[in-house]
């Protein structure tokens, strides 16, 4: 078993390839989570200041859209 280990030599491709897949793919799928995160926050925000403040009948009916139709259970 150890001789296949050191016996082993490593592509340069294969090398990239596995970066890309296990470093790189992460932090892409992280990214998208969190700007879903700031979008919803940032609605959420518009409705609780600007549009509670002039219309608050208008403010309760698009915070309950949020409710219903958040994505996970922290947001709700």
């Amino acid at each position: 078993m150890l001789t296949l280990w050191t016996n082993l030599s490593f592509d340069p491709f294969l090398m990239k390839f596995f970066y890309l897949i296990f470093f790189l793919a992460p932090l892409v799928t992280f990214s998208q989570i969190e700007d879903a995160a700031k979008r919803f926050d940032s609605v959420f925000y518009d409705i609780a200041v600007n549009i509670s403040s002039n219309n608050p009948n208008r403010a309760m009916h698009l915070a309950d859209s949020l409710l219903v139709n958040a994505q996970n259970e922290s947001k709700k």
